[in-house]
């Protein structure tokens, strides 16, 4: 999906969600003023997600695309 598409609205328009790439988040107990991203997980920006995963802990929101 690297630089197929201008915005997430043409990509949900064009590619499943939960079969073509996932949106991951964690907020439940969670402070909402802290979010650790990943906004483009996989070939877009490799290495985001390792970045995101050694940052997260249990106090931080978490939010994370995965292309599938």
């Amino acid at each position: 999906m690297a630089d197929i598409y201008c915005c997430y609205e043409m990509l949900r328009q064009n590619e499943r969600e939960g079969v073509d790439y996932e949106v991951v988040t964690v907020t439940e107990n969670r402070d909402p003023s802290v979010v650790v991203m990943a906004p483009h997980r996989g070939d877009i920006e490799p290495h985001t997600s390792l970045l995101a995963e050694e940052i997260e802990t249990d106090e931080f929101s978490f939010y994370e695309f995965r292309e599938k």
